[in-house]
């Protein structure tokens, strides 16, 4: 990803960034209740596409609608989804997480996203339902070997010299509407992990606000098998970059964070003497 793929082969940050996503956060057995995360999306018109390493749901309304956290505010873009999931809880992963990306408001090339797990069982997620039998499945796989082959920050395969959109994005026939707010359904967004980190594909840029919800919803495996056949990416086991080091950041969202099983990073931010013991990661 440094070296061989993207813009110019030549995204660094993907190799040496030191706010890299996702991340493993700490099972949190004490979450800390706070303000629901505002969510104002709408049902709205979509398309719905397989660019090459996800499927994806872009909002096409006039308005997308917004999240809003504290005094954060976001508009939203679109809503992808991985196989396994990107992020892990105390080293589990959950077989699949979807992504909801927003544009930040009022400051350009900041991103916000909404992540939400999904575990398996008996229940059909009524979401999923929706569009499930109506996936595209990618007219070829990218490698590293498609040295015309870009993206730009929203994932999307673009020619490297003419910044063009490669046909290897394949839209399906559904356009919905659809709303957007069944994706997270009855969760009441009060219980959230949030950290500041980066897109998970090339160019990898560091400038994403993640807040993922620590209360999954549920789908069944056959609806589990739709997306990883339309996904692809079978030899890879899924479409999901491996957890990143955490390093000196913070992540919010536990009222307490346990001692043990140890992890540097939280000796040195979230527990002990003033929660600033920085030479238990850096000593």
């Amino acid at each position: 990803w440094a070296t061989q793929v993207g813009s110019e082969k030549s995204n660094a940050i993907c190799l040496d960034g030191t706010a890299q996503s996702p991340i493993d956060f700490t099972s949190c057995t004490d979450p800390e209740d706070r303000d629901a995360i505002g969510i104002t999306w709408e049902q709205q018109e979509v398309i719905l596409l397989n660019n090459g390493h996800a499927v994806q749901l872009t909002a096409n309304g006039t308005t997308t609608g917004k999240m809003t956290v504290g005094d954060k505010s976001y508009t939203l873009v679109q809503c992808h989804f991985h196989w396994g999931a990107e992020h892990t809880v105390s080293g589990a992963q959950h077989p699949f997480e979807a992504h909801c990306v927003h544009t930040k408001d009022g400051e350009d090339g900041r991103y916000g996203v909404f992540g939400l797990f999904y575990t398996l069982g008996n229940t059909e997620n009524a979401f999923l339902k929706k569009f499930e039998d109506q996936l595209p499945s990618a007219s070829r796989r990218l490698s590293s070997e498609s040295a015309e082959v870009s993206f730009d920050l929203m994932g999307n395969p673009m020619d490297n010299v003419t910044k063009r959109r490669l046909g290897t994005v394949k839209t399906s026939t559904y356009t919905g509407p659809l709303d957007f707010k069944e994706l997270y359904g009855s969760n009441a967004r009060t219980h959230f992990w949030n950290y500041e980190g980066s897109f998970t594909t090339p160019p990898c840029t560091e400038a994403v606000d993640f807040y993922i919800m620590m209360e999954p919803a549920t789908m069944t495996q056959a609806q589990l098998d739709k997306f990883k056949t339309a996904i692809g990416w079978s030899n890879a086991l899924g479409n999901f970059r491996p957890a990143q080091p955490i390093g000196q950041r913070t992540v919010e969202g536990c009222a307490e964070v346990a001692w043990y099983p140890y992890k540097a990073s939280n000796w040195a931010t979230q527990v002990g003497s003033e929660k600033s013991n920085a030479i238990c990661l850096d000593g």
